[in-house]
């Protein structure tokens, strides 16, 4: 894995510190432990939201489960909204 500065994290990182005891120098470094997809609120999330009436915080997280396969969002975006 890889680590960084705690200077340095990023939209969309989850950080937790290394264990103490690691080798000097590493007590002000954070290990990455998970990096969603980074969804901004694009065409796509903007046009889930108007077909089917979901959030944009919805769509984000149907785009990170599925990916950008259309169908498969709009079956479970319907899923989330039956009534649009």
């Amino acid at each position: 894995m890889r680590a960084v500065a705690a200077t340095e994290p990023t939209a969309g990182t989850f950080l937790c510190r290394l264990p103490s005891g690691q080798s000097e120098g590493t007590s002000n470094m954070i290990q990455i432990v998970a990096t969603p997809p980074i969804v901004q609120t694009s065409a796509v999330v903007q046009r889930l939201m108007d077909e089917t009436g979901i959030s944009a915080a919805q769509a984000i997280e149907l785009i990170a489960f599925l990916g950008l396969n259309w169908s498969s969002l709009v079956r479970e975006a319907k899923l989330l909204n039956p009534k649009h």
